[in-house]
């Protein structure tokens, strides 16, 4: 009767959630958040480990008692006759089922704690962490899809490390996280900066291509970090030139006056740049176009690969007062937009009104000012 109690209950252990809740999956989400259903789970848990030595237990170790009481109490069998039987259930079948035990937990759920160990580490950003294979059963075939998922992540880190230092990661992270911004395409007022190495060809002409990366690296190092820093987004690097945007919906609420506090703070960086910086042909100038408007803002390019830019008049503007900062003997320009914004802000930079200018594409004259 005990033996039956203990099997009983050593099935309920190990089939009691199968039994009650196997066919009735669809009710048991609807007791759950959507969220809630791809969490662990708190309270008490029985291992695989635990669930097996039970199942043999009561399917394997029961079983073979009672038949073992059955024939000692029901049949009269002799001294020998009664040690060989003892040996034989012993050792036949008691031993061997110890050892299939030890076997299925050592290759079971060894490996899955192990598993669940490199899963938690890679939750936690270690994207290094590899499953070794030794076998080809299921457990192998988990373990490859996890190397083959760890991989896929390590490769995708090291494009956004490389590539996604500068260039706009913020304008993805700010997308997804709310969606304040319409990718599709929308007119939002923003601020441009245009920044361009002077001479550039002549400098191109006079280095060899690798010394000619390593310069356009450190230089750009420099003269980035105060973009950012006052939260602007750098859209792309055009060769030598650097397009920066200032967006409220990427937290740069007044961005005209950001856009110049970057500006400002860009000269000291190459005057930084022209000292500690790699320059294998002399000291670097550059100039500086801003502008602020209304421009058109979303995903441009095909299906297969799209890029989030801004378009329109004002990116044009500021480009071209950019290329302007060579003929009015300054580095750096901004549009008469720009300083009514401005200049009430800054009352210790000095703006000089450098007159008007045709700009390629427009009918009219553009009102500009340096920055002394």
């Amino acid at each position: 009767m005990t033996l039956s109690v203990i099997m009983q209950m050593c099935f309920a252990a190990v089939f009691l959630d199968t039994l009650i809740f196997g066919g009735a999956a669809e009710f048991i989400g609807s007791l759950y958040d959507e969220e809630e259903l791809y969490k662990p789970k708190e309270g008490y848990q029985i291992s695989i480990a635990v669930k097996i030595i039970m199942l043999v237990v009561s399917t394997a170790v029961i079983p073979l008692a009672l038949i073992y009481f059955f024939v000692k109490n029901s049949f009269a069998l002799t001294g020998a006759q009664a040690d060989m039987f003892s040996n034989l259930v012993l050792v036949g079948a008691f031993t061997p089922m110890i050892v299939g035990v030890a076997f299925i937990v050592k290759n079971i759920q060894k490996p899955i704690d192990d598993l669940s160990e490199k899963m938690k580490r890679l939750s936690e950003g270690d994207f290094n962490v590899r499953s070794r294979i030794y076998f080809t059963d299921e457990i192998a075939r988990i373990k490859a899809h996890f190397n083959v998922m760890t991989a896929q992540l390590r490769e995708r880190e090291l494009l956004r490390e490389t590539f996604g230092k500068y260039v706009s990661i913020e304008v993805a992270r700010e997308l997804l996280k709310s969606g304040k911004m319409d990718p599709g395409g929308e007119e939002i007022e923003a601020t441009v900066l245009f920044c361009d190495i002077r001479n550039f060809t002549s400098i191109s002409e006079k280095i060899g291509a690798k010394e000619l990366v390593e310069m356009l690296n450190s230089y750009f190092s420099f003269i980035t970090a105060p973009i950012i820093e006052n939260r602007g987004v750098i859209n792309k690097f055009i060769g030598d030139a650097v397009m920066a945007i200032y967006i409220p919906q990427l937290g740069s609420v007044d961005h005209a006056s950001d856009a110049l506090a970057s500006a400002i703070k860009m000269r000291e960086a190459l005057a930084d740049f022209n000292i500690n910086g790699i320059k294998p042909a002399g000291d670097i100038k550059f100039g500086i176009g801003i502008h602020t408007g209304t421009l058109v803002a979303g995903n441009i390019g095909t299906a297969s690969r799209l890029e989030y830019t801004v378009i329109g008049d004002t990116v044009n503007i500021a480009s071209r007062v950019e290329s302007k900062t060579k003929d009015f003997q300054a580095d750096i320009l901004i549009t008469s937009d720009v300083h009514k914004i401005t200049a009430p802000a800054f009352a210790n930079v000095k703006f000089e009104k450098a007159g008007e200018t045709m700009l390629k594409g427009k009918d009219r004259p553009v009102e500009i000012y340096r920055i002394l």
